[in-house]
């Protein structure tokens, strides 16, 4: 502290100057800031003494509280909130001061670790939220690339992205989705296969049908020709008795030609029995493979409507795989249907060829006995051209169903053609994607 010497701003002593005096200057240094100056050589017998005394106190109080509270203002400008003002000696309105710059920078240092606290936990947030965006964009990658190769058709990609949010979830569905793709598409591939194989069998039968029954109508064309042949032997054989020999020889080797073609009809007949028994067979197999395509085909539109967006262009196919089973199912049926009328109209014939058989053994008999009952002639050429008649008419029906089975076998052969060509195009629209456990093409 600076003494008062015989300088500009020292105090002489009380008895050299007025003590009135002493206390201006005293405060005049004071007003303009010089808080170091004293009042010093105070008489303590003189009556101003307690005041001077107490104009140096509150000096002293002053100066100490200025030096305090600007060092502690300077560390806390600093950021070091830990600078206290000492209170010791502070009385009254200085040591309230002292305690309120002390809680302040209390109250500053401590939202100031709440904001480095703060900051730092900003940083980590910050950290982790760049960390999580990374990971999320690896993920939307990933599911971006499997989806982009199963729009080409390839469906082999694995999914290794995981997790409970929502990028796992929709990560899990894709993978489920595109698993149930792969085995529809497997399972409708080897039906496609199968039912191509049937188709071709189909068509291969179908083909032998159109063919025996037009070697059918051309040995029924002969047959009608003979019996009218035979018919006009007959009725010159009752007109002409008186040639009846002759006659019968001819009559008897017309009949023994009929029994001959009539044998011939009869085996014909028999194989057009046994070949319906056998479309028969592969129309219900191709009904069956049908009803089977028909449910896989439900079952592709079912998956692809749980797919959404992304099954929509496999429930066009699903619905084409549909349409074409339930048309071969429709064509199944209506074969089935004629070749059972077929069936039934053979056995017909059949039976009318019996009795034709048995119509020309009589002739065959009578012609034998011509020579010796001449007198039975014109009888038994009545009754022989009455047999004509009905072997004609049976005939003429069994050239109508001939025709008629030849007609449905020529259909018949050109559905089984459209169904393989329409299981080749659904082959070729699968063989585009690739599913797991296959070799690529």
């Amino acid at each position: 502290m600076q003494a008062v010497m015989d300088t500009p701003d020292t105090v002489k002593p009380a008895s050299d100057r007025n003590m009135i005096e002493e206390a201006r200057r005293v405060c005049e240094a004071a007003s303009q800031g010089n808080l170091e100056v004293r009042i010093l050589g105070i008489d303590p017998e003189h009556e101003m003494a307690p005041m001077l005394f107490a104009l140096n106190h509150l000096l002293d109080m002053s100066d100490a509280f200025v030096r305090e509270a600007t060092a502690s203002l300077s560390y806390a400008g600093q950021g070091k909130f830990f600078r206290r003002v000492l209170p010791e000696g502070m009385l009254g309105t200085f040591a309230n001061a002292a305690r309120t710059i002390n809680e302040t920078t209390d109250r500053m240092g401590s939202e100031a670790k709440e904001l480095q606290n703060a900051r730092e936990r900003q940083a980590e947030q910050q950290k982790q939220e760049r960390e999580a965006a990374d990971e999320l964009a690896r993920k939307v990658d990933q599911l971006l690339h499997v989806t982009e190769a199963a729009s080409e058709g390839d469906l082999t990609q694995e999914i290794t992205v995981t997790g409970t949010d929502a990028i796992g979830s929709l990560a899990t569905g894709l993978s489920s989705m595109m698993s149930a793709m792969s085995s529809v598409l497997g399972e409708v591939g080897a039906g496609a296969e199968q039912i191509d194989q049937g188709a071709g069998q189909f068509a291969s039968a179908s083909q032998a049908l159109s063919d025996g029954s037009s070697r059918q109508a051309s040995s029924l064309e002969e047959i009608s020709a003979s019996l009218e042949e035979m018919s006009t032997m007959i009725q010159q054989n009752a007109e002409n008795t008186v040639q009846a020999s002759g006659i019968s020889k001819e009559s008897q080797d017309a009949a023994g030609k009929g029994l001959n073609e009539m044998s011939l009809m009869t085996e014909a007949m028999s194989q057009i029995t046994s070949s319906s028994q056998e479309i028969s067979k592969i129309i219900k197999i191709i009904d069956e493979i049908a009803f089977q395509t028909n449910l896989l085909a439900l079952n592709a539109a079912v998956e692809a409507a749980r797919a959404g967006e992304a099954g929509k262009g496999f429930a066009v196919v699903a619905e084409e795989v549909r349409s074409l089973a339930l048309r071969c199912k429709e064509a199944a049926s209506n074969t089935s249907e004629l070749i059972e009328e077929s069936s039934k109209r053979a056995e017909n014939g059949a039976a009318i060829s019996q009795r034709v058989h048995k119509s020309l053994e009589m002739i065959a008999k009578s012609t034998n006995q011509v020579n010796t009952l001449l007198s039975e002639i014109a009888s038994a050429s009545t009754e022989q051209s009455q047999g004509i008649v009905q072997i004609n008419s049976g005939v003429s029906e069994l050239d109508s169903v001939t025709q008629q089975n030849a007609s449905n076998a020529e259909e018949l052969a050109a559905g089984a053609e459209q169904m393989a060509s329409q299981v080749t195009a659904l082959r070729e629209m699968i063989s585009r994607f690739r599913v797991k456990g296959c070799d690529d093409e």
